[in-house]
C-alpha cells in the first residue's frame, strides 16, 4: 500500500505540473502584445490627390535681369502663355554701352550640314532654343527667336538679333506643348564657343 499510496503521490504532482504549464501557455498567448496595423491599413495615411491638367493661359513673372557680359546685355523673363498648340516664353532683352548681337540657332540647325567657303564640313555642335519640363520632356522652339531685327550668317547659319547700345526688346519663342501634368519648365539657349556662351532661365514655374 506504502508504494503504491507513493506513485498515486508522484503521478498527482506530474498532472498538476502539465496543468500549470498548460496555463502559462495560455497566459503568455493571451498577454502578448499585438501587431499594431500600420497607418495606411487603418486609412490614416493621406492620399495625395492627382495634379490638375496645366491650366491655359498666360503667366506673368516681374523678375531681375541677369548680365550676359561677353554680349553685354540684361536679359529677364516676361512671360510665359500656354496655349492649346503650345508653349510661348518671352524674355526681354536690353544692351548695355555698345551696340551689341544676340545669337541663337534657329529651328533645323541640328541637321544641317556646314561648311565653308572651301566646301569643307564645319564640325560643330549646333544646339537649338528647347526648353526641359520637370517631368523630364524636352522640346525644341517651332520658331526660334521672334522680334528685333535680325539676320543670318551665311555660312554658321546661326542668327543674330542686332541691338543699339541702351536699346531693349522683347524676344519670344514657341515650343510644342509638354505634359500636362508639368509644374515647371526650364528654358535654355545653348552658345557658341567663342561668340556667345550660353544661357537659360531655370524651374520657371506654370502654377
Amino acid at each position: 500500500k506504502t508504494g503504491a499510496g507513493l506513485a498515486a503521490v508522484v503521478y498527482w504532482f506530474i498532472g498538476a505540473g502539465v496543468v500549470l504549464m498548460i496555463l502559462a501557455v495560455i497566459v503568455a498567448v493571451v498577454s502578448w502584445p499585438k501587431e499594431q496595423p500600420t497607418p495606411s491599413a487603418r486609412g490614416a495615411a493621406a492620399v495625395s490627390k492627382p495634379l490638375e491638367p496645366l491650366q491655359l493661359g498666360l503667366r506673368r513673372y516681374t523678375t531681375s535681369p541677369f548680365r550676359l557680359n561677353l554680349v553685354d546685355v540684361d536679359i529677364s523673363l516676361v512671360h510665359v502663355n500656354v496655349a492649346p498648340d503650345g508653349l510661348e516664353v518671352a524674355f526681354r532683352v536690353r544692351a548695355g554701352g555698345r551696340d551689341t548681337a544676340l545669337i541663337y540657332q534657329p529651328p533645323g540647325s541640328k541637321s544641317d550640314v556646314r561648311k565653308n567657303s572651301f566646301g569643307q564640313t564645319i564640325d560643330e555642335d549646333f544646339e537649338e532654343l528647347h526648353i526641359v519640363d520637370d517631368t523630364g520632356g524636352s522640346f525644341y522652339s517651332t520658331t526660334g527667336f521672334v522680334g528685333g531685327r535680325q539676320g543670318g550668317v551665311f555660312y554658321y547659319r546661326f542668327r543674330q538679333i542686332h541691338l543699339h547700345f541702351g536699346e531693349a526688346v522683347v524676344l519670344s519663342a514657341k515650343f510644342p506643348m509638354i505634359d500636362q501634368y508639368a509644374s515647371s519648365i526650364s528654358f535654355e539657349s545653348p552658345g557658341r564657343a567663342g561668340s556667345q556662351p550660353p544661357w537659360w532661365w531655370r524651374k520657371i514655374p506654370l502654377r
